[in-house]
């Protein structure tokens, strides 16, 4: 089971238990997934359980509709049980929105954390679109963007805080507590791979470096330069070409001196080479 599947199982657990709970719900349910056809109301949703939820909070409330089970269709005749249905009357009470809103999830919503965290309500009603945003700024104080998609208004909120307000005023509790452990796996998997790409580099680094000072080293070898050299300074350059794979620590370690004496030293090395040269 996906993830959003997991939050809408999860909405759907919850047994709405008052009466007004349920009417809201419905009411948003039938507003995000229906649409007038033929002269009258018709609501669809392939979702089993969700079409439970729908038949049973409409079974306390009317049984003026015709329900096509094949197609899982209901159809709604009668304009005034309609404008009861889509009109609720306690829309302006502030335990509606929460109830509205899962709703809406349920029919129109999905959640995304795969490679972000993303959450959104796919509407053909422009102005329920507007609406949700307007309620999420109002009701919950979370800013909720509107994009354009297929004909469809889309309202998004972005990033791990957004997500999981969102899915905390769902009453997905568990989904958010599997959020937060899922965000800080990933912030561990980061640090991990950023440490990981900044120990390659770094080898990288110093592998040209290396590169470079063996290049030098047998340059000065092929001018026979280098026993002309110091001892400290030939024995740099034998503890490079003996050593080529080694790291700076490794061969000030052979040669008992520190790490910043050696690289002095082999800097030296191409200083020399650059005078011989000029």
């Amino acid at each position: 089971m996906n993830f959003c599947k997991q939050v809408k199982a999860e909405i759907l657990n919850d047994k709405f238990r008052s009466f007004n709970s349920k009417k809201a719900i419905l009411n948003a349910m039938l507003m995000a997934g229906g649409k007038y056809l033929n002269g009258q109301y018709v609501f669809k949703c392939k979702d089993e359980k969700i079409n439970e939820v729908v038949f049973e909070i409409l079974k306390q409330i009317t049984s003026n509709y015709e329900y096509d089970a094949n197609k899982k269709i209901y159809n709604f005749k009668d304009k005034n049980l309609l404008n009861k249905l889509l009109y609720d009357e306690s829309a302006d009470s502030e335990k509606f929105f929460p109830n509205a809103l899962k709703g809406l999830f349920l029919v129109s919503g999905s959640v995304t954390i795969l490679k972000s965290y993303h959450v959104e309500f796919g509407f053909y009603d422009e102005k329920l679109a507007e609406s949700l945003v307007l309620g999420l700024k109002n009701n919950i104080q979370i800013n909720a963007k509107v994009i354009k998609r297929n004909k469809k208004s889309i309202v998004y909120v972005k990033g791990l805080d957004g997500v999981c307000d969102i899915l905390a005023h769902l009453g997905a509790n568990n989904a958010v507590l599997q959020l937060h452990n899922e965000a800080a796996h990933r912030d561990a998997n980061s640090e991990v791979n950023r440490i990981i790409n900044a120990e390659i580099a770094n080898q990288k680094k110093a592998d040209r470096k290396s590169e470079k000072q063996i290049e030098i080293i047998n340059e000065l070898k092929r001018l026979n330069l280098l026993d002309n050299l110091p001892d400290k300074l030939k024995q740099a350059a034998e503890v490079r070409l003996n050593f080529p794979s080694d790291s700076i620590a490794a061969l000030a370690e052979k040669l008992d001196i520190s790490k910043s004496c050696l690289v002095h030293r082999l800097n030296k090395l191409e200083e020399y080479l650059m005078e011989v040269r000029s």
